[in-house]
């Protein structure tokens, strides 16, 4: 663990930040309630899906073929420079295969699209190119991935900073909420908190899962969801785009199952912020509460000239 506090921004209006803070209590939430639509939804190529689709094929249905032709065809798949020998290989083969009357020009395009359908079309020996490109871009593999992400996990977001004026405004309902500060030091060093805690990454790249997309014993296509490992779902879930970054975000990912009511209790908190616009009633009864639990309290004050915020 490279850092030792993190921060969490609060509304007062939702009804539960008082009542998580006096008994220390951090909240789970679905990805689906986030604000960026982006968060947790993985991206997808229709052009990578058809080519390792392809690829399936050629692996599925010509286990036996020579060594180097199965290479030569990997290469058109992906589009890469063919010798003359193994252009000579392919333009044997489409003989041997009956090229559905496609001229060998097209297998060389760059046009992805065309060059894959007539792929498909000489591997499978099927003239249904057209659903196999239909099927491939659908994004019916993400949403069954985004339905299965949010039905598992469940994550709350922390961040490195307690004077982030967007940060404030964003989530601490203009400046009306507070900031509660979380020392990790206190933790045991096995806690669950600390397995599942992850830095957010921003990128200007979209992460991609693996395809979901096969063929069965009929060789129609079928769009399954993949098998995946914890790190490959842990890396859709923490990274971002990078006009987050100012967040500086951290996460803690974790199962549905491992939560009561996707809530846990964190009895770490070593000081809480007040906003700079926060009403006197809700100061007042922040103030008590801390004053129980004997938590310090600061109140957040705008700058006299700069565009930042200080403590009083």
């Amino acid at each position: 663990m490279s850092i030792s506090k993190l921060y969490k921004y609060y509304a007062l209006s939702d009804g539960y930040t008082l009542s998580n803070l006096k008994n220390n209590v951090v909240h789970y939430s679905t990805p689906k309630f986030f604000n960026d639509p982006f968060d947790c939804f993985c991206g997808y190529n229709p052009n990578n899906y058809m080519e390792e689709v392809l690829i399936g094929i050629l692996i599925q249905e010509y286990a036996d073929m020579d060594n180097e032709l199965q290479e030569c065809l990997y290469k058109i798949i992906l589009n890469k420079a063919l010798d003359e020998r193994e252009i000579a290989l392919f333009s044997n083969f489409m003989k041997s295969e009956n090229s559905c009357g496609v001229n060998k020009e097209s297998f060389f395009s760059n046009d992805s699209e065309t060059r894959i359908s007539n792929l498909y079309r000489l591997l499978t020996k099927n003239n249904d190119d057209q659903k196999f490109l239909e099927v491939c871009k659908r994004t019916i593999f993400q949403e069954r991935m985004y339905t299965a992400i949010n039905q598992t996990f469940v994550i709350t977001c922390f961040c490195e900073i307690y004077d982030n004026p967007l940060m404030w405004s964003h989530y601490a309902d203009k400046h009306r909420g507070i900031c509660i500060e979380y020392d990790l030091n206190i933790l045991p060093k096995n806690h669950s908190l600390l397995k599942t805690l992850y830095p957010v990454n921003y990128s200007k790249k979209r992460p991609c899962l693996p395809t979901g997309i096969t063929l069965d014993a009929h060789s129609e296509l079928v769009i399954n969801i993949p098998t995946l490992t914890r790190e490959q779902i842990v890396k859709t879930l923490i990274t971002k785009s990078t006009v987050w970054a100012s967040e500086k975000e951290w996460r803690s990912i974790d199962c549905v199952s491992n939560l009561d009511n996707n809530n846990l209790v964190l009895p770490i908190i070593s000081k809480v912020y007040l906003g700079a616009n926060i009403s006197i009633s809700d100061k007042k009864e922040i103030e008590k509460i801390c004053l129980i639990k004997r938590i310090p309290v600061v109140q957040m004050k705008l700058s006299c000239c700069d565009y930042e915020l200080l403590t009083q």
